[in-house]
């Protein structure tokens, strides 16, 4: 792209202000205007970003599965860089003026990919650590019609009265 055409400053790179959310504009857009004018630097298009960006926000769902501190922590840190980014793909696109129908399907398409990586790791993380559908809620109250067995065997809830001989 011509030097002439871009758009330079941080003002020129935000939404209109009535789309912008306050943590974005003072946390995630300064560091997406940095990650921008990197990018811009080495020549990276903002489709290429919004691709890195996936791959960050399912590492960080990926990490979420994992019931250790470190990996939780890890989770964040990833989830942050993976949002970073997601401001960083459109300011640098208006920022070189580089928009394309395909970076518009992938940016709305790569958070609803992070968030379903994250809702299903943390999903089994916590089946795993508590049992399938005995979280406490459904069968504590008696509406889930099966509980899991002391081997973990998902069973009918009446399975012992039922299988009696």
């Amino acid at each position: 792209m011509q030097e002439s055409k871009q758009q330079t400053g941080f003002r020129a790179t935000l939404k209109s202000s009535d789309t912008e959310e306050t943590i974005d504009i003072y946390f995630y857009r300064p560091l997406g205007y940095a990650w921008a004018l990197l990018f811009r630097k080495l020549g990276v298009s903002p489709n290429v970003v919004t691709v890195l960006s996936i791959f960050l926000g399912i590492g960080a769902g990926i990490s979420f599965y994992f019931p250790t501190m470190g990996a939780t922590l890890l989770g964040i840190l990833l989830l942050v860089w993976a949002n970073s980014y997601d401001s960083a793909d459109g300011q640098l696109a208006r920022m070189t003026q580089n928009f394309s129908p395909l970076g518009r399907i992938l940016d709305g398409f790569a958070g609803n990919l992070w968030f379903i990586t994250i809702y299903f790791a943390i999903c089994f993380r916590l089946f795993s650590s508590v049992g399938i559908l005995d979280l406490g809620i459904g069968n504590s109250y008696g509406i889930l019609p099966f509980q899991t067995g002391g081997d973990g065997r998902l069973l009918p809830k009446y399975s012992s009265v039922l299988f009696e001989r």
